[in-house]
């Protein structure tokens, strides 16, 4: 079963085959894309909720704000 990589890296390696025109052509429909799909999502800052709570999940969150804290003298 190919993984999400491996279907990236074939589109690009397709797309390094095409024209400048062509490439330029597809760069237009991923952007037009992007920007119907922006219409159409409603996401709010909820939606960011939990983002990066593996990052924190071995730090001391008090300790980390004092050190920074330090580092303003």
């Amino acid at each position: 079963m190919p993984t999400k990589t491996n279907n990236i890296n074939q589109i690009l390696s397709q797309i390094e085959r095409l024209s400048y025109d062509e490439k330029v052509e597809v760069m237009d429909k991923i952007i037009h894309s992007f920007k119907k799909q922006k219409l159409t999502s409603r996401q709010g800052l909820t939606s960011l909720k939990g983002l990066g709570k593996d990052l924190w999940k071995n730090i001391n969150v008090d300790e980390y704000i004092d050190s920074q804290r330090k580092t303003w003298d």
